[in-house]
């Protein structure tokens, strides 16, 4: 810059300094030189905490994914080096190379995570004034029994809730399942003391009024409130079914059974599929673990029902792909099904209590009532597969499946009152105090 625009900025930027003399600003080139250097060492310092960070951060996306730890170090860094020196250079891809990503660190990150999410869960356990804990026990594809455990309790005016451990058990008897959880909680310091509810499901070791989980928890924990389920009655609701739809169902899980199981069929079924030029190239099988699966192997098979009759013509089951009343249960089932679904996750969540569960049950049984009538009456508006199936093929829903179908859902209706029995009148002044608290 020319000297009378360097004069002319010091007048008018920084009219308190043109009166200083030249010692003084060398002296400030001087501080502004040392500055300079403590920067520099600073931003290497955040550099390194940086690099530290930003590995945590990618250990908790391989872990999330779950993919193994070694894509971190072999796709993951690598990529975004490349992307780093393609976009901002060398420097940029240098800095990024820094960042520790091998197989052991992010192993040793994960632990470290994990360990710290466990603490903080147990350290709030602790200090809350009182907890629940809900225990399911099932067993994985190793046929493992494995034990999960989920704590509720109060933090900070609300209701927190969170996975609290999981445990792999010999035996699945009372005993054991109460052993393993003791053994826990005491090993952390949790008392037994401020627990005041259990939620399991209806099997006899866990429900037991004399020998069963409850049983052994309630001696321990005078204020503990049993509850079964309400995600698990549910589901035992939803597999009851009259004599003539079950059949039904059964011969669908053996089609899809006689496709799915052999490689050679379902090959040859999913290039079947490809070559009429099919939405869907394959069925899904069904697994009674999986409450959700009915609706899903039933819609999926509804809807390539011409795929599977022609697939199907020389075999015992063809007559089941041809015949009309046979294909308006199942078109049914599909339906219905995935009404059953749409309660079951609307019974999830953290935010769900039991008057959210009764508003949600008292809903279906009138839901069920309704529909009752309204498929005697010949309306199908709630069962939207079944009325697109009767209005393509143009005929009215035979005498027989519409008696099967009314019967099905009043008793869906009766079930569901059997597990989900209506409250105590006398108990509503709880409710009208939990929508209208006094204020403070």
């Amino acid at each position: 810059m020319k000297p009378a625009k360097l004069r002319r900025h010091l007048e008018t930027k920084h009219p308190e300094f043109k009166s200083k003399s030249l010692d003084f600003f060398k002296n400030k080139l001087g501080e502004l030189k040392t500055s300079r250097k403590t920067i520099a060492k600073h931003c290497g310092a955040n550099v390194n905490e940086n690099a530290t960070l930003a590995s945590y951060e990618v250990a908790q996306l391989v872990a999330k994914c779950g993919k193994n730890h070694t894509i971190a170090e072999e796709l993951i860094l690598p990529s975004a080096i490349i992307l780093c020196k393609r976009m901002l250079g060398d420097a940029a891809a240098k800095i990024i190379g820094t960042v520790p990503l091998s197989n052991n660190t992010v192993q040793r990150r994960i632990t470290d995570m994990g360990v710290n999410i466990e603490e903080t869960l147990l350290a709030r356990l602790r200090m809350s004034d009182m907890y629940a804990l809900q225990l399911d026990e099932s067993t994985d594809i190793s046929n493992k029994a494995i034990m999960l455990v989920f704590a509720r309790f109060l933090w900070e005016d609300q209701v927190f809730e969170d996975f609290l451990f999981s445990c792999e058990l010999l035996h699945t008897k009372a005993d054991d399942i109460f052993t393993a959880l003791n053994n826990y909680l005491n090993e952390h310091d949790v008392t037994w003391k401020k627990c005041v509810g259990l939620s399991t499901d209806g099997a006899k070791a866990m429900a037991g009024n004399k020998t069963g989980l409850q049983t052994r928890v309630k001696a321990v924990a005078p204020e503990v409130k049993w509850t079964h389920c309400c995600i698990h009655r549910e589901a035992l609701v939803a597999k009851r079914l009259p004599e003539p739809l079950q059949k039904i169902l059964k011969e669908v899980v053996q089609i899809i059974n006689y496709i799915k199981t052999l490689p050679l069929q379902s090959r040859l079924f999913s290039l079947l599929c490809k070559e009429i030029g099919s939405e869907h190239e394959q069925l899904l099988i069904h697994t009674e673990v999986r409450w959700l699966s009915r609706s899903r192997i039933l819609s999926r098979f509804f809807e390539l029902r011409d795929e599977v009759r022609l697939f199907l013509l020389d075999t015992k089951y063809a007559d089941f792909l041809t015949n009309f009343s046979w294909l308006c249960s199942v078109a049914y089932l599909a339906d219905v099904f995935e009404h059953l679904n749409v309660l079951n996750l609307s019974l999830q969540g953290k935010n769900v209590d039991m008057f959210k569960v009764e508003d949600k049950i008292s809903a279906m049984v009138q839901k069920c009532q309704i529909w009752a009538s309204r498929i005697e009456n010949k309306s199908l508006t709630n069962f939207s597969t079944l009325k697109q199936f009767l209005e393509s093929s143009e005929e009215s829903l035979p005498e027989q499946i519409k008696i099967n179908v009314a019967e099905h859902l009043r008793s869906l209706a009766t079930t569901f009152r059997e597990y989900f029995p209506e409250p105590d009148p006398d108990d509503r002044w709880i409710r009208r105090n939990t929508q209208n608290p006094r204020p403070h």
